[in-house]
């Protein structure tokens, strides 16, 4: 089997061009405490709560109050922004996988011979979807030619024989 080429060309060359952008950690200047600063940072680069109370070396708990503590008002914008972040470095790599694929080893008879590059076409929709509204999924919330959509009440009951009766209100 052949190492797949660089790049597939139905993915367009251009893009393929473009490389992935390392975002940096911010620094949460406006963060006075050493803990905190160090819990928003690592939740702007995993995106995890569990994570970022590790690398702050404080309990889940701590982190879920000053979560919750909506007087804190530097630090609730310093967690809106960092995990806006964390949000764009899954996109970046919702993105990076679609469009560039990952490299996968082949084995043949249990020895490593070379690597593929496969690419996620699911990934490559879900982008699609949010990008372009002409793939987006329709769904109807409303009745006939617009207008109200008609409820009917129903109940169902058990008499004694087990069987169920409809009635209609």
């Amino acid at each position: 089997m052949t190492p797949a080429p660089p790049s597939a060309p139905i993915r367009g060359a251009a893009l393929s061009q473009v490389k992935a952008v390392e975002l940096p950690a911010p620094e949460f200047p406006e963060i006075t405490d050493v803990k905190t600063r160090a819990y928003l940072t690592a939740l702007s680069i995993t995106g995890r709560f569990d994570d970022a109370a590790k690398a702050a070396g404080v309990s889940l708990k701590t982190g879920w109050n000053w979560r919750n503590d909506k007087t804190d008002t530097a630090f609730q914008a310093a967690l809106a922004l960092a995990l806006q972040l964390a949000c764009d470095r899954i996109e970046a790599e919702i993105t990076r996988r679609a469009l560039d694929g990952v490299e996968e080893p082949v084995f043949q008879q249990g020895r490593l011979v070379g690597t593929i590059r496969k690419f996620s076409d699911v990934l490559l929709m879900f982008r699609a979807k949010r990008l372009m509204p002409e793939y987006r999924d329709k769904f109807e919330h409303s009745g006939p030619g617009g207008g109200p959509i008609q409820t009917e009440s129903v109940l169902f009951y058990l008499p004694a024989n087990g069987r169920p009766v409809r009635t209609e209100s």
